[in-house]
């Protein structure tokens, strides 16, 4: 899971739109120099695609949760809206994450599942590589390299395209 975090991190600095200097790198209290994923934390913290906590920390070790990586995406990528919002049942229009989310949804990243999107839940590795598949419009492609995703499962031709780009392995 940390290896298709640290894909993640570096799709987003890879694809990233965010221009903007103003931000300063964020010093979190809870991510030394050493640690194993410093650079792309301080390069996403000074790109103002990830804030922390609020505290001085990030909390590595956390799990992410679906919101997360809305808010982590709409901050990165300029996203054009292709359809009109809905209503997601777990999402309301008072939600701290309301506008990322629909912003994934209005440009066709995410779908969400009976009507609900779940932003406290965690992602899967099949439904993250939906996401960036989706996000960053890599052409899907069937693969046969992960005994794990067979290629009549739903998420195979999104674990594809990951794999296609060498984002993962």
């Amino acid at each position: 899971m940390k290896k298709f975090l640290y894909a993640l991190m570096a799709i987003l600095l890879a694809f990233s739109f965010v221009t903007s200097t103003e931000t300063a790198a964020k010093s979190f209290t809870d991510v030394p120099d050493t640690h194993a994923y410093f650079g792309m934390i301080d390069v996403m913290s000074e790109q103002g695609i990830i804030k922390g906590y609020g505290n001085e920390e990030f909390k590595p070790n956390n799990t992410i949760s679906r919101a997360h990586v809305a808010v982590m995406l709409s901050r990165a990528l300029e996203l054009k809206p292709l359809r009109p919002a809905i209503t997601f049942s777990d999402v309301p229009t008072t939600h701290v994450y309301y506008n990322e989310i629909m912003a994934l949804y209005r440009a066709g990243i995410v779908d969400g599942t009976n009507g609900k999107y779940n932003p406290k839940g965690s992602l899967t590795r099949g439904q993250l590589a939906k996401i960036l598949t989706n996000a960053f419009g890599l052409p899907q492609q069937h693969t046969s390299a992960f005994k794990d995703v067979p290629t009549t499962h739903h998420f195979n031709p999104y674990v594809g395209a990951l794999a296609a780009n060498n984002i993962t392995t």
